[in-house]
């Protein structure tokens, strides 16, 4: 069977994407391991993801403009290749110093690669299909970050040391995005921004024969929307990822292997989601698939934080699975509306602003006072931060502008002249 060009960049990219998701969730899987070894506390946890989180943020504002102007192969390869060996690094760590530098820069190297690779995605994918092809790459995250790595982490960490674990799971990163290099080509609009800045010597971004500029995407209603949406989101990611392997253990007594394995469904549920419901949402638009997600984990959320100690291993895992089904919004909120939004010239801008003021925020501030939280409230405290940023992010769903092309079209066919992405 032969696999269009944008399926085989979604599937290649979409596997970088997933173990690039392993790579950052490892500082919280090995967690068990390198926090007696470099003798950290929980405060210091949450740093770690911060800093990380904060370097997402500078690599998405730097990178993603820049792609405009010079292509999206600058982040989509050289920001994959860095990120998996930053990743690789963190083995080498001594203290909690250079931990928290190695995790920075890892992190940068994850903002340059976001926005200039689902921009490609978005604008290589047919306009009734976009959600597909979003989320069959994003999709990978949850697979092999959340659901299998949870289970080889745990693994690992016990008998290859947390060390090992490092090295180990960023080498099948490196070999795809070298693969990723030979394939991938411009997509249209940036290939003739490349020409245009050569041919001239000034940097200029045009769109339908008008020049555009990179801050025009604060122009769009949607775009200001998801980036509320990212904020809250990636508090409800973060916190849950960096805390909830050590809440199973030291509240509900879970050992590393089990705590694997229910990390492991939830993960699942994850993957499926974020393959299903972009497809989902080109049926029956972007905005009621975003509430529907965000109503099914708060209602997860509430049990897992309700539930009392010596709830069972199965209902624990249930309870967790519902309560990750929020976590399927990524691609929507991250990479599909925002591109939708905007000309695919500014996309790449388009998906950096949410994604930056989310990671400073929501994943930076928000871990930072999760652990400060547990430290001095214990670790079911730190859920209920959790639950709040899934009510937050549903409340947000209401102000979005409708933008899957399917029901644009119907409403526009119905209403000529109407305006739906501003």
């Amino acid at each position: 069977m032969k696999v269009s060009y944008v399926g085989k960049l979604s599937l290649i990219f979409g596997l970088t994407w997933g173990l690039g998701g392993l790579d950052r969730l490892m500082v919280a899987f090995a967690a068990p391991g390198y926090m007696p070894a470099l003798g950290l506390d929980f405060t210091q946890l949450g740093l770690i993801a911060a800093c990380n989180a904060f370097g997402v943020a500078i690599g998405a504002w730097t990178i993603g403009p820049l792609s405009e102007f010079y292509g999206r192969r600058i982040g989509a390869v050289w920001g994959n290749l860095a990120e998996h060996s930053f990743s690789a690094l963190s083995g080498l760590v001594n203290s909690f110093g250079t931990m928290f530098g190695v995790r920075g820069l890892m992190g940068a190297c994850v903002g340059a690669l976001y926005g200039p690779s689902y921009a490609a995605i978005s604008e290589e994918a047919p306009p009734e299909k976009r959600g597909f092809y979003v989320g069959l790459a994003q999709s990978f995250w949850p697979l092999i970050g959340m659901c299998i790595g949870p289970v080889v982490a745990g693994y690992l960490v016990t008998y290859a040391g947390w060390r090992w674990s490092f090295f180990i799971v960023a080498v099948p990163g490196i070999l795809l995005t070298i693969w990723l290099a030979r394939f991938m080509r411009e997509p249209k609009s940036t290939a003739e921004n490349i020409k245009r800045r050569k041919e001239t010597g000034k940097k200029k971004l045009v769109h339908e024969g008008k020049e555009v500029h990179f801050w025009d995407v604060l122009k769009y209603r949607n775009i200001i929307i998801t980036t509320l949406i990212s904020i809250g989101s990636m508090a409800y990611l973060y916190v849950l990822f960096t805390f909830v392997p050590l809440f199973f253990g030291k509240v509900h007594h879970l050992s590393p292997v089990q705590t694997g394995w229910v990390m492991s469904g939830g993960g699942l549920i994850v993957c499926i989601g974020q393959n299903a419901m972009p497809r989902v949402s080109d049926v029956i638009g972007r905005k009621p698939t975003l509430f529907i997600l965000y109503a099914l984990a708060g209602l997860g959320g509430f049990l897992f934080a309700t539930a009392p100690v010596g709830t069972g291993f199965g209902l624990l895992a249930v309870y967790f699975a519902l309560f990750c089904a929020g976590l399927a919004s990524y691609p929507l909120f991250l990479a599909v509306v925002p591109t939708e939004s905007v000309p695919f010239t500014i996309a790449a801008t388009a998906v950096a602003l949410p994604q930056g003021l989310g990671e400073i925020i929501g994943a930076t501030v928000f871990p930072a006072i999760g652990g400060r939280i547990a430290d001095m409230y214990g670790l079911s405290t730190t859920m209920w931060m959790v639950v709040a940023a899934c009510a937050f992010c549903l409340l947000c769903t209401f102000a979005l502008k409708e933008t899957a092309p399917r029901i644009v079209a119907k409403r526009v066919k119905a209403e000529p002249g109407l305006v739906l992405n501003q």
